[in-house]
């Protein structure tokens, strides 16, 4: 275990540099702890650097780079907290290796319009917070929690699959989004305070909810379109 500076070229134009400071999590697994560069376009972060598989992104690392087209490691399994927060032109594909995408990940990627990958288990806070551009969320079945502001902010988004498996939706989580319709499943038992407020709401289901134990304080607040009672 130990910490190394890797110089390596851009897997897509094969030309320019990125000096990254890495720590070593065992013979055959790597992080990326630091950048050394300042990004203006298209990034590609190998899969390996030394022989080692890039398996995490650590906190802040890409944070505010003027990143366009971004290519993550086909192995990645996790994503520190801010650690592409601010990337607001940045557009990628998450690699369905992704366990952990961590608070503020991708707070304020203003272009980015992703998939969440089956393999998640874990979304922080405000994850996707103010990512404008996204449009559906299908939530994977791994993910139990969707915690404070997770989308809060995204105006663009009008679908969302919540899967048999959630058991909470937290304060703030769907805040100020463009949401019509919402399926609420059975195994919910919490939803938090203004956690669908000020939404295109038109009509919410809780599927004879039965395990709903509490809705917080404005929960569907100046949801004006909804139709019938909470």
């Amino acid at each position: 275990v130990g910490v190394e500076y890797n110089e390596i070229k851009c897997g897509i134009c094969g030309h320019r540099k990125y000096a990254y400071a890495t720590n070593i999590l065992s013979y055959d697994k790597v992080e990326i702890t630091a950048n050394e560069n300042t990004i203006n376009g298209d990034l590609r972060i190998p899969d390996k650097i030394n022989g080692r598989n890039v398996v995490k992104i650590a906190n802040g690392v890409f944070r505010n780079q003027n990143i366009s087209n971004l290519v993550l490691p086909s192995g990645l399994l996790e994503i520190g907290d801010q650690a592409f927060l601010g990337c607001s032109e940045m557009q990628t594909r998450l690699p369905n290796s992704i366990t952990t995408i961590g608070s503020s990940s991708f707070e304020s990627c203003e272009n980015l319009d992703a998939a969440l990958p089956s393999s998640l288990t874990m979304l922080g806070d405000s994850a996707f917070e103010s990512c404008t551009a996204l449009k559906t969320v299908n939530m994977p079945s791994g993910v139990t929690i969707i915690k404070d502001a997770t989308f809060k902010f995204c105006s663009a988004l009008t679908r969302v699959i919540l899967p048999s498996t959630l058991t909470r939706i937290e304060d703030d989580a769907f805040f100020a989004t463009a949401i019509k319709s919402v399926d609420i499943p059975s195994s919910v038992t919490y939803i938090g305070t203004c956690a669908f407020s000020l939404c295109e709401m038109e009509s919410v289901d809780f599927k004879s909810n039965g395990n709903l134990q509490e809705i917080g304080v404005s929960a569907f607040n100046c949801c004006l379109k909804l139709k019938g009672g909470i």
